[in-house]
């Protein structure tokens, strides 16, 4: 019997030493899903959007709970009255990496409609703050 224990202490040894490397490894992950919302936020800022709160979006698939993709909602005016929609821009994502475009996902105008353009090829990725400014009169949409 102390023979077969000395035969399975190795992979003991390196199982003990490879368990606190993949606590590490989940952690940092974790940290990574942070820092790709922060990325997020910080493209927001140089396409003029300003300082923007962004939400991480996960849904249900089976048993696992997946992220898909980081949220900012922004408040945008078109003219002159003060009633502004709110703007929810979307960038996709994939376990810790984050795609190099956004999109308009959702408007809601300033008469509280939804317009739902996530499907709507005619918007276009990254837009800046003027560019959507744009979009939002060119499709009619009361801002």
């Amino acid at each position: 019997m102390s023979l077969r224990w000395r035969k399975n202490a190795p992979r003991t040894f390196v199982a003990v030493l490879v368990a606190p490397l993949l606590i590490v490894a989940m952690v940092l992950t974790g940290c990574g899903s942070k820092n790709n919302a922060k990325k997020f936020a910080d493209k927001l800022k140089a396409n003029g959007f300003g300082s923007v709160e962004v939400t991480s979006d996960k849904e249900k698939k089976g048993s696992k709970t997946v992220l898909v993709a980081y949220d900012a909602h922004v408040s945008v005016n078109t003219d002159a009255d003060p009633a502004a929609c709110d703007v929810e821009l979307e960038n996709d994502a994939s376990k810790s990496s984050l795609a190099n475009y956004f999109d308009v996902d959702d408007v809601r105008d300033a008469n509280g409609r939804d317009h739902d353009v996530e499907n709507d090829k005619s918007w276009p990725d990254n837009p800046s703050l003027s560019v959507l400014r744009a979009e939002l009169s060119e499709h009619g949409i009361d801002c």
